[in-house]
């Protein structure tokens, strides 16, 4: 009989690398968002880390293209990400004053107002999580899987 993916032994090999990766980030997802609905609910992970950039980069001028390219998603996709943050009243959207046809997205002052509340507990938050995902692994290992994680991205680009 054929096995798709190495039947049972499919999670004991490096053949399903990918497999392994899509498990482990599905679980780092689902792991955040249970902690981050208690400040924003239904918000999603690519959401937040928008918002987060948002507010890291309040003085600058950030487009709609800047942030496809900061989380590698198309520039539709990315259109309808802002679209639905704009009606939970996350982001605003502008016009550039040296080029009307690039779109600049903006905080909203509820989501300013939401994480200058909630720092310490997004911090917290994030500390959790990377506390929880690199249990029991050494500063080497982590060091090696980032830049293997990182190469590995370089080739999918």
């Amino acid at each position: 009989m054929l096995h798709f993916f190495g039947g049972e032994n499919m999670f004991k090999n490096t053949e399903n690398l990918g497999i392994k990766i899509n498990i482990a980030s599905n679980f780092i997802k689902n792991y955040f968002d249970k902690q981050i609905a208690t400040i924003f609910s239904d918000i999603t992970n690519t959401q937040l880390h928008i918002i987060m950039y948002l507010y890291d980069n309040q003085e600058k001028d950030v487009s709609q293209d800047k942030l496809a390219k900061m989380v590698e998603i198309s520039h539709p996709a990315i259109r309808n990400i802002i679209k639905r943050m704009m009606k939970k009243d996350l982001v605003k959207i502008g016009k550039f004053e040296t080029d009307k046809r690039k779109v600049k997205v903006m905080l909203t002052d509820y989501s300013i107002k939401k994480i200058n509340d909630n720092e310490q507990v997004i911090n917290d938050m994030i500390k959790n999580t990377m506390d929880k995902i690199t249990h029991g692994i050494d500063e080497d290992q982590l060091n090696k899987f980032d830049q293997t994680l990182s190469k590995i991205i370089d080739n999918l680009k």
